[in-house]
């Protein structure tokens, strides 16, 4: 074939190809101009080939990547000159980004650039024969079909690579997603408008919209509580600003209005060129937390018991309120009365009932401004700010009203109160607390007395209410002691100390339950040995009150047996003491002829054989003989 009939040909060739060639391809000057485009290319740009031909290739790449595509076209016009062979060039892939493409979805390309215009190298023997263009370049349409056919098989390859990674890049996408979906906590995606491109079921549960109401639709900043606003911005800018330390913490608005706390975790997504076009991040519901974390705080400054401020926050609250703003500022202490005897009787249950229902007084009595804490296990101390003197010593009074109004036969409320007053600020607020605490004291201890006797009258009036002693039986028993003693020739003492035990030597029962005191019939194993336990109860009592400390222990021995069988302490003879054996004798007599919920009375005679037979073991026999000449000899 001649020459002239083989470049035709070639070049015939080689237009079918370009023609026919499935992928774009451009021929693009140095300078960045089209100079040619087949009509694949119609895909990428949206423009016909002639008329991208009146266009620079650099019109359509972002700012940021002109530097790199015009140092290259550079480079190859350079190449050209130095006469490099073609089969010796290796071409360039980029990733381009495009501007001006209509077609979202290809924004960004992979562009192959290869050196397809050069000169015969001058080693080339075959040199002079080759036909040249302008300048003396090469077109040698065969050597461009070649490298057109190159690049498709690469091209082909690249495409075959890339579905295999897009089909692994989907299957790892939907794991995660899958995963993502399986979160306990809520997952987010948000465009830099803050509207929500994705969320996954637990971040839906948990704002309470539905998806479609949430994503493009909504902005997390609007779901940010009023309160939190001044921190965020609708912007991406200034919201999800990178600079921002994370995690943040926030409140949501459901859909409900109900207002949950929250814990942002998250970062900024950015694109290739570095710009922020969005946000994802995990939030975590931190109600719980939350709840726990105000339950720490409120117990580190409050008493569980009372519910009032603790000691920790009174002192706190003393630091803060010491100001002149405040003054006249008092202090109150106050001191429960009777807490003790109320535990050793009744237990530490019935204690901590009297410490509430002291608490409630207290609360009922001051105001809202006021201070009121637990200062320790039976100690309140109270601030009042721009409270005088006199207008706290009102309080005080109020306090022991309300204190009357309240108290019950088993519970009597009372509670001795000092007082002290900062009036200017030269004076030390600790000086005035230690200077209340002093005065309650001392009111104390004159408030003692009368207290110890009110709460004897309370416990003997709360014995007869019990239905278990009527007041003809307690008289009976009383006086049947009383003649007892005078025939024992007691001296003026032990008389006084005899009365007092009577009264009272039984008043530990008010601690037993009242379905065992006024059970009918035979007491069970576990009843019986409840019953045996008023004795201690009622030596407990009386330990803690001055005025029934010394017959503290007459009344716990006042129902062992001269043998040594009886109870609590099994103690035995004359080491039970004289009062206790006395009261013993007369105490079995009186219930035996007296009606009891679990037997009808006896008779004087089958009591005073019931007390024989226990002459010697259960009682003293000395005294039981004398005790049975007693009630047998005619009343005078």
């Amino acid at each position: 074939m001649k020459s002239q009939e083989k470049k035709h040909f070639s070049d015939y060739t080689f237009s079918v190809f370009f023609e026919n060639y499935p992928h774009a391809v451009i021929e693009v000057a140095p300078d960045g101009c089209i100079l040619n485009a087949n009509p694949a290319s119609i895909q990428i740009f949206q423009m016909e080939p002639l008329e991208l031909t009146k266009h620079s290739l650099l019109e359509y790449i972002i700012p940021e990547e002109k530097e790199e595509i015009v140092s290259y076209l550079q480079k190859e016009a350079g190449s050209i000159k130095t006469g490099i062979v073609i089969g010796k060039r290796i071409p360039l892939q980029i990733e381009m980004t495009f501007n001006r493409i209509n077609n979202p979805e290809l924004k960004t390309l992979l562009v192959h650039f290869k050196l397809i215009n050069t000169k015969e190298t001058t080693n080339d023997e075959n040199a002079q024969n080759i036909p040249t263009g302008e300048n003396g370049a090469s077109h040698k349409p065969e050597h461009r079909i070649v490298e057109l056919k190159a690049l498709n098989k690469r091209l082909q390859k690249e495409l075959k690579l890339q579905k295999e990674m897009l089909a692994q890049t989907i299957k790892r996408e939907e794991k995660l997603r899958d995963l993502t979906e399986m979160l306990p906590e809520m997952v987010f995606e948000v465009d830099r408008h803050c509207k929500f491109t994705f969320i996954n079921k637990k971040g839906i549960k948990m704002l309470g919209y539905s998806r479609e109401e949430l994503i493009n639709t909504k902005n997390i900043c609007q779901l940010i509580s009023h309160s939190e606003q001044k921190k965020v911005n609708p912007g991406i800018k200034e919201f999800f600003q990178e600079e921002k330390n994370y995690p943040q913490e926030y409140y949501l608005i459901r859909k409900d209005k109900v207002i949950i706390p929250v814990e942002i975790h998250g970062s900024v997504i950015k694109n290739n060129a570095g710009k922020a076009i969005g946000f994802c991040g995990i939030v975590l519901n931190t109600t719980e937390r939350k709840e726990y974390e105000d339950k720490i705080r409120y117990l580190s400054f409050h008493d569980k018991l009372t519910g009032l401020y603790n000691r920790a926050y009174f002192e706190e609250e003393l630091k803060r309120l010491n100001h002149k703003r405040n003054l006249p500022i008092s202090i109150i202490i106050g001191d429960v009365n009777n807490l003790k005897m109320i535990n050793d009787t009744f237990g530490h249950q019935h204690g901590d009932q009297l410490l509430q229902k002291i608490a409630n007084v207290l609360q009922s009595c001051f105001r809202k401004s006021d201070v009121i804490s637990r200062w320790g296990g039976d100690e309140f101390s109270i601030i009042l700010p721009n409270t005088p003197r006199e207008k706290g010593i009102d309080i005080i009074y109020r306090i022991g009203q309300e204190c009357k109004k309240k108290s019950t036969l088993t519970l009597p409320l009372s509670i001795s109160m000092g007082i002290a007053t900062k009036s200017n600020m030269s004076e030390n607020i600790n000086a005035v607390v230690r200077e209340a605490e002093s005065k309650m004291y001392r009111y104390k201890l004159i408030d003692k007395q009368a207290t110890d006797s009110s709460v004897i009258s309370s416990l003997e009036k709360a014995l007869q209410q019990r239905k278990y002693e009527t007041r003809e039986y307690r008289k009976s028993f009383i006086d049947c002691t009383i003649q007892f003693g005078k025939i024992l020739k007691l001296e003026k003492q032990q008389m006084k100390d005899l009365r007092l035990l009577a009264m009272i030597c039984d008043m530990g029962k008010i601690a037993i339950s009242e379905e065992i005191i006024l059970k009918k019939g035979w007491l069970s194993e576990n009843e019986w040995e409840e019953i045996k336990r008023h004795p201690e109860i009622g030596f407990r009592i009386a330990k803690s009150s001055p005025e029934l400390a010394h017959i503290a222990d007459a009344i716990l021995y006042h129902h062992e047996f001269w043998n040594g069988l009886g109870y609590p302490q099994r103690i035995k003879g004359k080491d039970i003491p004289i009062l206790s054996r006395i009261i013993h004798i007369a105490n079995a007599y009186q219930a035996m002829i007296h009606e009891r919920p679990y037997r009808q009375a006896m008779t004087k005679e089958d009591a005073i054989k019931e007390l024989k037979k226990g002459n010697g073991s259960q009682f003293d026999p000395e005294l039981t003989d004398k005790f049975i000449s007693m009630v047998t000899q005619p009343q005078k």
